[in-house]
C-alpha cells in the first residue's frame, strides 16, 4: 500500500490537471503519473488498478482473518467521510492517509495532546515572528481595490490592510461569500461553484472530573 500511496502523491504535488483543456502541463502531469504507474511493473500496476476499484472491507478480509484487526485497519480509510468500509472509493481515501510526511515520517500520524494543541502550537509559531493573533474576530469580506485585493473588513466594521491575505477557509466560502464573485473571472467563479464537498464528522470533546 505504501509504494501506491508515493505514486499518487506525486499527483498531489502540483495543480490537479484539466481535461477539457490541451495545455502543456497538464500533459506533463498525466505523463508523470503514467511513468511512475509502469515503472511500478506489470503486476504491481494490475493489482493497484484493482484495488483501486473495489471497497477496502474486501481488501482487508482478503489480507487478515482477525475481524477486529479488519475493523481497526480499515478505520483509517472512512475516518472524517460519509463512507463505510464497503463504500467504493475507499481504498483512495486508505491511501491517502499514507501520503503525509512529517519531521521525514511517513503515515498516519496523531497529535500529540490532541488536535488542540495544533492550533495553539501554530499560534505560538506565529506570534514568536511577530504576527498578532486576534480571538473572537469574524471576517466580513476581503477588500478588492482595482483587480487586486488590498485587506480585510471586520464584522465590527473595522478594515485591516494588507499586501498578502490567506485563507483557511474553504474555496466557496472564501471566493463566493467573502470576495464576491462579481469581483472574479466568470470561469473561476464557474469551477468553483462546481465543487461539491461536504463533512461526515462530527467531532465532539468531554471534560470529564
Amino acid at each position: 500500500m505504501r509504494k501506491y500511496a508515493k505514486l499518487m502523491k506525486t499527483a498531489y504535488d502540483t495543480r490537479p490537471p484539466k481535461l477539457v483543456e490541451h495545455d502543456l502541463h497538464d500533459k506533463m502531469t498525466f505523463a508523470k503519473l503514467g511513468l511512475g504507474m509502469k515503472l511500478l511493473g506489470k503486476d504491481d500496476m494490475s493489482d493497484l488498478m484493482r484495488l483501486i476499484l473495489i471497497n477496502i472491507f474486501d481488501v482487508m478480509k482478503e489480507t487478515f482473518q482477525s475481524p477486529k484487526l479488519q475493523a481497526a485497519l480499515a478505520l483509517d480509510a472512512v475516518i472524517g467521510t460519509p463512507m463505510g468500509p464497503r463504500s467504493p472509493n475507499t481504498v483512495f481515501t486508505y491511501l491517502h492517509r499514507f501520503m503525509g510526511e512529517v519531521l521525514g515520517f511517513e503515515g498516519a500520524t496523531q497529535v500529540k495532546g490532541g488536535m488542540g494543541t495544533l492550533g495553539v502550537a501554530l499560534s505560538n509559531a506565529a506570534t514568536d515572528l511577530g504576527a498578532v493573533v486576534r480571538y473572537d474576530t469574524s471576517v466580513a469580506s476581503i477588500d478588492k481595490t482595482h483587480d487586486r485585493v488590498t485587506g480585510v473588513t471586520l464584522t465590527s466594521g473595522e478594515q485591516l490592510t494588507a499586501k498578502l491575505i490567506v485563507s483557511s477557509a474553504d474555496p466557496k466560502t472564501t471566493f463566493k461569500s467573502l470576495l464576491g464573485y462579481q469581483h472574479m473571472e466568470t470561469g473561476l467563479a464557474r469551477r468553483i461553484e462546481q465543487i461539491r464537498f461536504k463533512s461526515g464528522t462530527v467531532k465532539v470533546h468531554f471534560a470529564l472530573s
